[in-house]
């Protein structure tokens, strides 16, 4: 597992990000996955159905790790130390379009944290300098995002976007401070000796397990 130095700091939780070696933590919870901005929050009381799919994961139970699943796409891990609460998000383009990360803070706050106390770490995902889309997809972006730098034209069909990049800039449009934010820049395509990759070897990839929780 790869840790984020800037979580570690914060009191009272365990996490990891995962490699190809890594094996599934204990007590964990993870669902299906469907690139967008759904919200799993673990009730107070077992058991609990997990239903359709899910790519925002919550809860403020001691011992319950919520996790998600990469192959390339951002996992993101968030503590509100004060308030008691984690989560792990799950970005991959389709996500971050949608405002995965915003949505997950937003669901925080209502549930009673504040921005400012906020901890967050960015996992290994494609780095912008491998993660190639088509027209379509940058048009996306540009739409959602207009003026954002997170767009380099490869060539006359090919961009190269910033995943991590976007994520950052909405926690920041937010007023998340950047000293709140961890980057782990590790490139899970380049990577073949750390992590498994989707778009480097199809669908034969496997995945990491990427989790936070209360202790």
């Amino acid at each position: 597992m790869i840790r984020s130095l800037l979580l570690q700091k914060v009191p009272g939780i365990d996490h990891g990000f995962g490699t190809r070696e890594a094996e599934m933590p204990a007590g964990v919870v993870t669902t299906k996955q469907v690139h967008g901005i759904e919200i799993l929050q673990i009730p107070p009381d077992p058991p609990f159905s997990k239903g359709g799919g899910f790519d925002i994961l919550i809860t403020d139970r001691p011992g319950i790790a919520v996790a998600v699943k990469t192959a390339d796409c951002l996992p993101i891990l968030m503590v509100e130390p004060r308030l008691g609460v984690v989560a792990a998000i799950h970005a991959g383009w389709r996500g971050t379009v949608a405002r995965v990360a915003e949505k997950a803070v937003e669901r925080l706050l209502v549930l009673g944290g504040r921005i400012e106390n906020l901890v967050v770490a960015f996992g290994p995902n494609m780095a912008s300098s491998c993660y190639e889309v088509e027209g379509e997809v940058a048009g996306s972006f540009e739409k959602e995002f207009p003026g954002w730098p997170l767009l380099t034209r490869k060539n006359d069909q090919k961009w190269l976007l910033d995943v991590a990049g976007v994520n950052l800039r909405q926690l920041s449009e937010l007023g998340l401070s950047s000293t709140k934010i961890d980057r782990i820049d590790l490139c899970t395509h380049c990577r073949t000796d750390l992590f498994h990759s989707h778009r480097r070897d199809g669908a034969k990839a496997g995945r990491m397990v990427n989790f936070i929780r209360l202790t």
